[in-house]
């Protein structure tokens, strides 16, 4: 809902849910339990309307209420990031292909913003497995979490070496998730990186200088990783993208001109007409000559 927004606009609404991150856990706590107790905000105005006062604290809904209030954000805003790097005209390409709002969404909107939704999961999880504070306080005591058997292990039982066990095992929980957090979010600036650069071919295909090397250097990859990502991203190596785009664009100019091979091959990216020659007959199956000969037969 937030991307569907201006810029303008999307800044403002993650400003409104990133306040609340601006207050102590304790202290957001503490508010919900004037708003949820018996002689709370929430009661006072049931019984303006002549409505029965309801029991809210020390329920199932006070203490996923305050959790969801408290990790919310950090759900919200990995989404946003990554439903803001999705290229618009994909989703118009989508539509353009027949596909409605609920396709777009499973099949373009939704699958590139996995990255963003499993961070999002980790992070949420981490955090709520940790916590202690609101499940005592709007729980009254009576829901026992991880953080919260932690916490009657060392202050109530005495028991410190039970406590310090599970200490262990949530420490070690939340290394695993850290690290498919890490995971994930170099696969999403990998993807980022290819997107880049496919942007960059597709206006510098032409110079003769391009080199695969070059582009892999300027985003701080290495030749192969870069290489291994482009093809799993695209299906094909750099090289054959390149070549794709060269010899698309030498077609352009084979059947609207009446340039040479050669002139050409150079003005598409190529030192010598041999290599443009070679190239244009590994996409096409057959040279330059025979395809400018076969758009005249198709012409006249």
């Amino acid at each position: 809902l937030i991307s569907g927004f201006s810029e303008k606009i999307q800044s403002v609404l993650i400003l409104f849910v990133t306040i609340p991150m601006w207050i102590n856990t304790l202290l957001r706590t503490y508010a919900w339990i004037s708003l949820l107790s018996d002689n709370g905000v929430i009661n006072r105005v049931l019984a303006l309307f002549g409505l029965t006062a309801k029991t809210l604290m020390y329920t199932d809904f006070a203490v996923v209420t305050g959790l969801i209030s408290d990790i919310l954000p950090f759900m919200v805003i990995p989404i946003h990031t990554s439903i803001r790097k999705i290229d618009p005209s994909l989703i118009e390409a989508s539509h353009d292909l027949g596909a409605n709002g609920f396709q777009t969404f499973i099949h373009v909107i939704l699958k590139m913003s996995i990255p963003g939704v499993i961070n999002g999961v980790m992070m949420t999880f981490l955090l709520s497995i940790s916590t202690f504070v609101i499940p005592k306080l709007l729980g009254g005591g009576q829901y026992m979490l991880i953080g919260n058997l932690i916490e009657n292990q060392f202050i109530s039982v005495g028991n410190w070496n039970f406590g310090s066990a599970i200490s262990i095992i949530l420490t070690l929980i939340i290394l695993v998730g850290l690290t498919i957090m890490k995971k994930f979010d170099r696969e999403e600036k990998e993807e980022d990186v290819i997107l880049q650069a496919v942007r960059y071919m597709d206006e510098h295909f032409s110079d003769p200088e391009l080199s695969m090397a070059a582009i892999a250097e300027s985003f701080d990859l290495s030749t192969t990783r870069f290489s291994l990502s482009f093809k799993e991203r695209m299906d094909m190596t750099p090289l054959d993208y390149l070549t794709l785009l060269r010899s698309e664009r030498a077609k352009v100019l084979l059947e609207h001109t009446d340039m040479t091979v050669r002139d050409i091959g150079i003005q598409v990216g190529y030192y010598d007409s041999g290599s443009f020659i070679r190239r244009f007959k590994q996409v096409t199956g057959i040279t330059p000559l025979q395809y400018r000969h076969s758009k005249m037969k198709d012409h006249s």
